[in-house]
């Protein structure tokens, strides 16, 4: 005869749920990435010429290839304040940004190689040919690939990145490839480096071991910081603001350069990396956000005019992998 078992209500479940162990933590695999080589060089797009943006430059300048081209923008001229913490001299005061760090840096730059100063803010219409022109064309063995780089303090030049990296790619009259925009933003003494892709093309490995070898990723860093891009730029202008940014300490720029450096070797080099993002204390703490192990995989895409090499013409057709993040502390 089967005992019959007591139904336990009121408290007494109350008290059951308090005791009983806790189910154990998801285990989160983190999936990695591994972006295919440009079929001539890279193309790498620095907009912002100050305390972050001279730094990155005068790290990327050493990733550089005889066939790589380095594109600077800044509108802003040196003035004697920005001798502290920019990388600047004073001889430089009252001349623009791009142009001092585009001449300093080709006497480092490989032989071949090219870097151009843009003496202006970054204007989508404006520059698109600038940019494109600077991709070549199916003569030179294939197309150049682009690497953005936002090292700017403002959310409007943001939001026209944005729309840069979002929109590169479908542009058939530059048919380069954007494979990353890595963007820079800093207070005094944090700040976060976040890498965005957008229909790269390349290969994802997940955390269970599953791979897709040719396919299109995309990977959104500013869904790490909601409502980031939806923030209003200061009222009190960019004078204002610029005048609170030399108040930041060299260390924070500093990080800033070298975490975007290390993710542009990734990008460039083409090897596996599974980290989407930093967010950094220069009193000694950092949160990296790693590729999630769950990825959306989106049907089949084709892109055409681009082969894996690029090459010569033809198609490129895979899955579209969306990739997601997860903070972790270090």
């Amino acid at each position: 005869m089967a005992t019959l078992r007591k139904k336990v209500t009121g408290p007494e479940v109350a008290a059951a749920e308090a005791t009983a162990p806790a189910p154990p933590p998801t285990i989160q695999l983190p999936a990695t990435v591994t972006l295919a080589p440009a079929g001539v060089g890279y193309v790498h797009v620095v907009v912002g010429a100050g305390g972050t943006g001279a730094r990155l430059a005068v790290q990327l300048v050493k990733l550089m290839t005889p066939s790589d081209v380095m594109i600077i923008f800044d509108g802003d001229i040196v003035e004697q304040r920005n001798l502290l913490r920019q990388h600047f001299v004073p001889p430089d005061v009252g001349r623009n940004k791009a142009e001092v760090l585009a001449e300093r840096l080709s006497l480092a730059a490989p032989q071949g190689s090219r870097i151009i100063a843009i003496p202006e803010m970054l204007d989508y219409n404006k520059h698109k040919a600038v940019i494109g022109g600077a991709f070549g064309t199916t003569t030179e063995r294939g197309y150049r690939s682009m690497v953005l780089y936002g090292c700017v303090d403002n959310q409007k030049s943001r939001l026209l990145l944005r729309r840069l990296h979002m929109t590169w790619n479908a542009l058939g009259a530059n048919p380069g490839m954007v494979n990353a925009y890595i963007d820079c933003g800093n207070a005094m003494r944090t700040g976060q480096v976040v890498l965005n892709l957008h229909e790269a093309w390349g290969k994802v490995v997940n955390g269970t071991g599953q791979a897709y070898d040719n396919c299109f990723v995309s990977f959104n860093g500013f869904d790490l910081m909601p409502g980031f891009l939806n923030q209003k730029d200061d009222e009190d202008g960019a004078q204002a603001c610029a005048v609170r940014l030399d108040t930041q300490t060299l260390a924070a720029n500093q990080w800033a350069a070298t975490i975007a450096a290390t993710m542009a070797a990734w990008v460039v080099d083409c090897l596996p990396f599974g980290v989407g993002g930093m967010m950094y204390s220069t009193l000694g703490s950092m949160k990296t956000v790693a590729f999630h192990s769950e990825v959306v995989v989106d049907g089949n895409m084709e892109r055409a005019g681009r082969t894996l090499n690029r090459a010569h013409g033809g198609y490129l057709m895979g899955p579209h992998v969306k990739l997601r993040g997860m903070t972790t502390l270090l």
